[in-house]
């Protein structure tokens, strides 16, 4: 004698249409997830800044993540305080902001590029503001804003004071800050 086992159709067809219809919610729910994240994120400018590190020979990574501190560091100009970022590109030019500009310049490159004294790693360093599309240099020759420059050394040789980029000993940060600025900052390693 044989058994007949018969199959139980229609508790498939439900649980197939649970799962059809769980899978709707479950897709509908993660497209609202990236909607938010991505209204969010192009509201407060995420992946707006792009980070270019050159490295020739040598890494310094600490070194980027230092300048990204630098940039949000606060700055005080005529009794207002900002970001050194937003001092740099929101600030009309003029005497002072070179000033203030070099002076916050010269305390970054002192700690992270330091080219006197006992942790001397470089002996070329500078930093500038380019335009976003101007070429790195070693010399700063372009017809951008000359005054927006900082620079140290601890021997001259070929090439002065001047870092030049693309040495085999250099290590070049290059970060853009808005849509018509970019800080650089060039050290030759001994």
């Amino acid at each position: 004698m044989h058994k007949i086992f018969l199959k139980n159709y229609r508790g498939q067809v439900g649980v197939t249409i649970t799962w059809m219809v769980a899978f709707i919610v479950i897709f509908f729910i993660m497209l609202v997830f990236v909607g938010i994240v991505a209204t969010t994120a192009a509201k407060k400018g995420v992946g707006k800044n792009e980070i270019i590190i050159i490295e020739n020979g040598f890494n310094k990574l600490e070194a980027q993540r230092d300048l990204i501190r630098f940039l949000n560091s606060e700055v005080e100009f005529n009794g207002q305080k900002m970001s050194f970022k937003d001092f740099i590109s929101k600030v009309d030019d003029s005497k002072d902001k070179e000033n203030k500009f070099k002076e916050v310049a010269e305390i970054f490159m002192n700690n992270n590029f330091p080219v006197e004294g006992n942790n001397k790693i470089y002996y070329r360093v500078w930093m500038r503001i380019y335009s976003p599309n101007d070429k790195i240099e070693q010399y700063y020759t372009i017809s951008g804003n000359k005054n927006y420059e900082v620079s140290s050394f601890s021997r001259g040789g070929a090439g002065g004071v001047n870092c030049d980029p693309l040495e085999e000993n250099a290590v070049v940060i290059n970060f853009l800050i808005s849509n018509n600025k970019k800080i650089v900052v060039c050290g030759n390693v001994i």
